[in-house]
């Protein structure tokens, strides 16, 4: 607790203003996982490798359960905040409404956000060294365990997922960036995916909550992707105004009979589908 005295003393009037009122209180690299969970509020993340094991309390073995409300933030220069995980388990776990997670490095672990998760933004980080298995939400950089609103997640650097399933022609097996299954204004643009099995993969659903209109998936960068680079899955659908524009497409890993820049099952007849593969 030494080390929490002086930052405690500076901040003694906000420690018990809620998380969506703005309470700030870094953590750092030194703490547990436990430690972290018990003091995070806006969570600002020192520069630093934080080891993050398993933590059978939170929900799906997450080693941290987020707060809604809240912004999650590593610094936006210099030094990374690097969370690494020892692999299945999520790094992060999140259910609710409205969170911001920024500017982070997830090592060996996922990002879980449960059904129903409305008002994200995940934007600025990077997730690595995710390999392949049977279990998607254990081999998904972001996972959504259903279906997703009025979120973005933009901006971030996927590499170094599914690395044993990579050189392996096989589809028992597999690991992604962005996985989920349904979705109602939703913005993924200007990520970059390299050395991935397979970039981004979403079953449209027919509900009326999940009905996958408002999605843009415009200005991706695909390179050294093994599987699918876009995999859109659904049956009966006719999403309205859902764009796949304007991505970028090249260098395929050892190409087979899985291997697409874009893939789709679902009748987007109505929607923009556009792709520069080269």
């Amino acid at each position: 607790m030494t080390r929490f005295r002086l930052f405690a003393c500076l901040l003694a009037p906000l420690l018990f203003i809620g998380p969506a009122q703005g309470a700030v209180l870094k953590v750092n690299a030194r703490m547990s996982a436990a430690e972290i969970q018990s003091k995070i509020n806006r969570g600002d993340f020192a520069p630093g490798i934080y080891n993050l094991a398993s933590n059978g309390s939170n929900s799906n073995g997450a080693a941290l359960r987020l707060a809604a409300g809240v912004t999650y933030t590593g610094p936006r220069s210099g030094a990374t905040a690097r969370l690494v995980g020892t692999g299945r388990y999520p790094l992060m776990y999140f259910s609710g409404r409205r969170v911001i997670i920024e500017y982070l490095t997830f090592d060996n672990g996922p990002l879980f956000l449960e059904n129903q998760v409305t008002n994200a933004t995940i934007d600025h980080n990077v997730f690595e060294n995710i390999d392949c298995g049977s279990v998607a939400s254990q081999t998904t950089a972001i996972f959504v365990a259903g279906g997703i609103n009025d979120s973005d997640i933009s901006y971030n650097a996927f590499q170094n997922i599914g690395q044993t399933c990579n050189s392996q022609y096989q589809d028992k097996l597999g690991a992604g960036g962005i996985g989920l299954y349904g979705f109602h204004n939703l913005t993924i643009t200007h990520n970059a995916f390299n050395t991935v099995y397979e970039g981004i993969g979403i079953s449209i659903s027919n509900s009326d909550e999940y009905d996958g209109s408002g999605g843009k998936i415009n200005y991706n960068v695909f390179s050294g992707i093994h599987r699918m680079a876009i995999e859109i899955l659904g049956t009966n659908t006719n999403p309205s105004g859902l764009e796949v524009a304007y991505n970028h497409y090249s260098n395929a890993l050892l190409p087979w009979a899985y291997t697409f820049g874009f893939s789709s099952s679902a009748q987007i007849t109505t929607s923009l589908a556009m792709f520069l593969m080269r």
